[in-house]
């Protein structure tokens, strides 16, 4: 019989944890990482506005937006994971729309030095381009609002009198009107009004969407985040409700709230049909018949990725685990009533509407104490 040597009873060193490479400034999603001992690093285009509890590294690397002259940002991001001194392959995950079309654009060369925690470029672009997104949905009988497009070149006259009123006027590229107007999307009244907005889009080169308004004057939605599968299986599920926004943009206050199978079944149906894989988020209207809509999808990080670990389901660390091909735990129900505010968004927003009565003093209280993430 042989006797093992002592060198023998060592158990072997387990494997370092992929590193994930977070592009963008997401801090909520560095904290919802390093509580799972994650190590994580930034890389933007813009320095950090202040310091990062746990961040491991942050590089700076030159303009990453769709189209920007110099590409010298992917060689920037291949050296970055060259310093990885992990034998895994780090996992990068966008942060931002503009973030997800410019992997797109280099997706093979950026392969080849990382997991890509994003779908392929075909599903990117088609998610992005709200146009191309509202297409795509009509064609596989996903329900969205009504839509009408017309693309940069195409005449606009009588287009205000043919579109719903009153009338969400929603460009191609939503984060391109942003950086531009300051909002994602316009909201017409008059026939005028859909045909002067829609020009302002196509004068920026982008594509438009007439869609059915379904706010009923209020700019709240519902979100569905999960991981996806294969076959349009969801990892986890969060259902929550924004119950603050920004008009016509970024959630500033948000809540979770019990499951839906309607909405459950819609991420399911699209997740199958796109063959869309990884973290996504998925938002929601209900229209006159009370049945939800889908708005958009972003198959990315999101604002308030860190919502979901607060509640009991970590779906960023799901996605990573799902990227790095490791084993996942089971799979707890999350806790309804848990609440995410931007300390400094959501302020603003709530003064507005307390000064328009559109907002309670005490439904405004009771959300600050069921807020259970603050960023």
């Amino acid at each position: 019989m042989t006797t093992p040597s002592p060198s023998s009873l060592i158990p072997a060193p387990a494997p370092a944890a992929p590193r994930a490479v977070i592009l963008g400034h997401n801090f909520g999603a560095v904290r919802a990482l390093r509580r799972e001992a994650v190590p994580v690093a930034m890389i933007h285009d813009a320095p950090l506005p202040r310091r990062v509890e746990g961040l491991s590294a942050f590089d700076l690397c030159p303009d990453y937006s769709p189209g920007a002259a110099d590409t010298a940002w992917a060689d920037r991001l291949i050296a970055l994971a060259d310093t990885d001194d992990s034998a895994a392959r780090p996992i990068l995950f966008p942060a931002s729309d503009r973030g997800l079309l410019a992997v797109a654009a280099h997706h093979e060369q950026l392969a080849e030095a990382y997991t890509l925690a994003c779908p392929a470029p075909h599903i990117v672009e088609t998610l992005i381009d709200k146009v191309k997104f509202a297409l795509w949905a009509e064609a596989h009988g996903v329900s969205i609002p009504p839509s009408r497009v017309y693309r940069v070149g195409e005449s606009l006259e009588g287009a205000g009198e043919q579109a719903p009123l009153p009338c969400i006027v929603k460009p191609s590229l939503t984060f391109r009107l942003e950086e531009s107007s300051g909002v994602k999307l316009f909201r017409a009244h008059t026939p005028q009004e859909v045909e002067t907005l829609a020009r302002r889009c196509h004068d920026q080169g982008l594509d438009v969407a007439l869609q059915t308004d379904l706010s009923l004057g209020e700019s709240v939605q519902w979100s569905l985040a999960a991981v996806a599968g294969e076959g349009g299986r969801l990892i986890g599920s969060v259902l929550a409700r924004k119950i603050r926004q920004a008009p016509w943009g970024a959630g500033t206050a948000v809540e979770t709230l019990p499951p839906d199978a309607r909405m459950t079944a819609l991420a399911k149906q699209l997740c199958g049909a796109m063959g869309l894989m990884g973290l996504f988020e998925m938002e929601f209207r209900p229209d006159a018949s009370g049945a939800p809509r889908v708005i958009e999808v972003n198959p990315r990080i999101y604002t308030q990725v860190l919502l979901p670990a607060a509640a009991g389901i970590n779906l960023l660390h799901l996605g990573y685990l799902q990227a790095a091909g490791l084993p996942m735990p089971p799979i707890g129900d999350y806790r309804r009533g848990m609440g995410w505010i931007s300390r400094r968004r959501d302020l603003r927003v709530s003064l507005g509407l307390l000064r328009r009565g559109e907002l309670a003093p005490v439904e405004w209280l009771r959300s600050l104490v069921r807020a259970r993430v603050w960023e």
